[in-house]
C-alpha cells in the first residue's frame, strides 16, 4: 500500500530523539521560566501585551530559545505520529486512522470539561499543553494498539 502522506520509518527515531530535550524545554518555560536563555529581536506578524496597543508587522524582543523548543517538539511528535512502519499495510492504516478519531474525541472531551472548571491562568496553560493533546493521545493510543497487535500475532 503506498501512502504518500507518511514519513520514511527511519524518521520516527529521529522524532523520538528530539522529543525528550524539546518537551523538557517546552516544560521549563511553560512552568519555571523567569529569564531569556536567548534574547533576541524577531520578526512578529501581530504583537500585543496586556494593557497595551496590538502591533502588527513589528519586531519583538522575545527568547528564541522559547520558539525553536515549541518548533522542535512539534516537528518531533509530527515525526514519531507520521512514520512509516516496517511493514505497512491495510490493517495500520485502520489503526491509524481509529487512533486519531480517538485521540480527537477524547482531546474534545478534555477540552469541554477544563472549559467548564479551570479559570484565568490555569487555562492558558492549558490552552498551550492541549496544543499537543491530540497528537500525544494519537501516538500513545497506535502504540498501544500495535504492541497489542504484534504481541498476538507473536502468541
Amino acid at each position: 500500500m503506498k501512502n504518500t502522506y507518511l514519513f520514511p520509518n527511519s524518521y520516527r527515531r529521529i522524532g523520538q530523539i528530539l522529543a525528550i530535550p524539546s518537551a523538557l524545554l517546552c516544560g521549563y518555560y511553560l512552568f519555571f521560566a523567569d529569564g531569556d536563555l536567548l534574547p533576541c529581536r524577531m520578526f512578529s506578524v501581530l504583537s500585543f501585551e496586556l494593557f497595551s496597543s496590538i502591533e502588527w508587522f513589528t519586531m519583538v524582543e522575545t527568547d528564541a530559545m522559547r520558539q525553536i523548543s515549541i518548533v522542535l517538539f512539534t516537528i518531533s511528535l509530527l515525526l514519531i505520529a507520521f512514520s512509516r512502519e516496517k511493514e505497512e499495510d491495510e490493517y495500520m492504516e485502520y489503526l491509524r486512522s481509529r487512533s486519531m478519531r480517538w485521540a480527537m474525541l477524547i482531546s474534545g472531551i478534555v477540552t469541554i470539561v477544563v472549559t467548564l472548571l479551570v479559570y484565568n491562568l490555569a487555562y492558558l496553560y492549558f490552552v498551550f499543553i492541549n496544543l499537543y493533546l491530540i497528537l500525544i493521545l494519537f501516538i500513545l493510543k497506535y502504540r498501544i494498539d500495535l504492541h497489542r497487535l504484534r504481541k498476538t500475532g507473536n502468541d
